[in-house]
């Protein structure tokens, strides 16, 4: 079973010793009261500034943002720490360079304008009473407070000028690096022979292509030559066939006479000699005509299977060693390899070209880049994290000085009874520690039943 704590000796330690506490409580009374008399009479002077909390996100390029991790963190911490800031040896210092050295007469001390401040906050108002000898010196020292701290506060809570400083150099350098690159695109581009590679490789290409199309033209030439002398001989044969089936003269003279001009227009010479203008040379027999068209035929087919010869040889020549009519082996083979010699040395250039061109344009890109996080800086400079106002400062009406006397006569007492209970305990503690121990088997008396002397 758990040993329960016997209160009673405790009780009634206190109730033989009231003399002693009513002693002590007298005289923390009495000391407050005498305190307070010996105070001076100091005015005060009250000065307020207001916390406006902004928040401000610029983004001027999506792959930075501007923002400060305090705008992330608990508002409450963010008070203390602005409270502590209203009441710290940072404003002080600051307070003592900017108020006259008669102000602040004997004050030179690390802390004594400090404990002539008292700080305390509402919310975000916050508010500076300071109690000074003088009206003037409280006024002075309460205005200069609050203005200082306002601005403490926008320096400590504004936006990194390092920052933008760090950017403005890393701007110049990417500038000087854009410069060299653009440089060296202009000397390559100045100094590289692409231009005369090119139009040289267009005048080999133009010249190798109408070489081809010269063969391909007479090729179909050839073709051509060829049909028109199959059209021939078939005209030659269906005459024969008229011939045979016994037309007049006059038909068959015209009929001749056109078949040989056409066949001299596809052929040259032909072995039959007619003059078209003498009709009386077509005036032979029917034997004798049909003699001179086989002839006719013989010759046409003869041309004919030249015509298709010289057109398979020159595909045969064009095909084994390149030749053609309009250049000659050597020649094409010569412009070819120059060709390849040519496309190879242009995609070298064209590659050296490509790589200074990309490294150009990484080096624009870096610069827009850093011009538009600096501009992005400097529109984040002109919205601070948070803002101080400070509002204005006004003497405060002396306070009764019974109120006062009321107050820390009351304060004394309360802390003279508790003083007198603390020590009426430690006696009480100590009389029993000092007490012997009873004999074994006997009863011991309670402490406390019998009047003690003092």
């Amino acid at each position: 079973m758990e040993q329960e704590i016997d209160l009673r000796p405790y009780i009634n330690a206190v109730l033989r010793r009231w003399k002693i506490i009513v002693g002590i409580t007298c005289l923390t009374t009495i000391a407050a009261i005498i305190y307070t008399l010996l105070q001076p009479r100091l005015p005060s002077v009250s000065a307020n500034a207001l916390i406006i909390p902004t928040s401000s996100r610029v983004t001027l390029d999506q792959r930075f943002v501007t923002g400060e991790a305090p705008a992330q963190t608990n508002i409450n911490l963010q008070r203390q720490a602005l409270l502590a800031l209203a009441n710290s040896n940072a404003v002080e210092e600051e307070v003592r360079k900017a108020l006259p050295r008669e102000m602040l007469p004997d004050m030179d001390e690390a802390g004594a304008i400090l404990s002539m401040v008292n700080v305390r906050n509402d919310g975000d108002l916050i508010a500076f009473t300071v109690s000074a000898e003088t009206e003037e010196q409280a006024l002075a020292i309460a205005e200069q407070w609050g203005k200082t701290y306002a601005d403490l506060v926008r320096t400590l809570y504004g936006r990194d000028t390092e920052l933008n400083d760090d950017l403005v150099t890393q701007l110049e350098t990417q500038n000087q690096r854009f410069a060299d690159a653009q440089g060296r695109l202009d000397q390559f581009l100045q100094t590289s022979p692409l231009v005369q590679i090119d139009q040289r490789m267009r005048l080999l290409e133009n010249l190798l292509t109408e070489a081809r199309e010269g063969d391909q033209a007479l090729y179909e030439s050839y073709l051509n030559r060829a049909r028109d002398l199959e059209l021939i001989i078939n005209d030659a044969r269906t005459l024969q066939e008229q011939i045979v089936a016994g037309q007049t003269n006059v038909d068959l003279g015209t009929s001749v006479a056109a078949l040989v001009l056409r066949g001299r227009a596809a052929g040259g010479s032909l072995p039959i000699q007619l003059n078209i203008d003498d009709g009386t040379v077509l005036n032979q027999d029917s034997s004798q005509l049909q003699s001179d068209i086989d002839r006719l035929i013989a010759v046409l087919a003869e041309r004919k299977v030249a015509v298709l010869a010289e057109a398979e040889q020159l595909v045969s020549s064009t095909l084994s060693d390149g030749s053609s009519v309009a250049m000659s082996p050597a020649l094409r083979t010569s412009y070819e390899q120059e060709l390849t010699n040519l496309r190879a040395q242009n995609e070298i250039q064209q590659s050296r070209r490509l790589l200074l061109e990309q490294d150009r344009n990484i080096a624009l890109e870096g610069v827009q880049l850093l011009q538009r996080k600096i501009d992005e800086q400097r529109i984040a400079e002109a919205s601070p994290q948070f803002t101080v106002r400070y509002i204005s400062a006004t003497i405060n009406p002396p306070t009764s000085r019974l109120v006062s006397l009321v107050t820390r006569a009351f304060l004394g007492f309360i802390a003279g009874v508790m003083l007198s209970l603390i020590v009426v305990v430690l006696l009480e503690l100590l009389k029993r520690r000092a007490t012997p121990v009873p004999a074994a088997g006997a009863t011991p008396a309670p402490v406390g039943d019998k009047p003690l002397t003092n």
